[in-house]
């Protein structure tokens, strides 16, 4: 993915506030994503291109499967104890009965 950030007017004077802001970018992406290329400006333009890392794409997914499944076990609700067959058992009414 290529981040972009374009400049304008004075902002130019002020190139490091753009550059700590692609530091930023890359660290929030950093459990996902690799820099390929890093920050660097051309004319009124700093980009940068990031690419997916697969190896930690799958840690994080195992991570959070993992953490998915230990909340699921902890809210669930305690199984309720069996319940014993009932006392009188009735045949069920259906609707093919005769009709006297």
């Amino acid at each position: 993915m290529q981040i972009v950030q374009n400049f304008r007017g004075r902002e130019m004077a002020h190139r490091n506030k753009g550059f700590e802001r692609m530091d930023q970018v890359t660290e929030r992406l950093s459990e996902i994503s690799k820099v390929e290329t890093p920050p660097r400006m051309a004319g009124r333009r700093m980009t940068m291109i990031l690419v997916p890392d697969k190896a930690k794409i799958e840690q994080y997914k195992k991570q959070a499967t993992l953490e998915a499944d230990s909340t699921k076990n902890e809210e669930a609700p305690p199984p309720e104890p069996p319940v014993e067959e009932a006392q009188a058992t009735q045949p069920e009414a259906t609707g093919s009965e005769e009709q006297a």
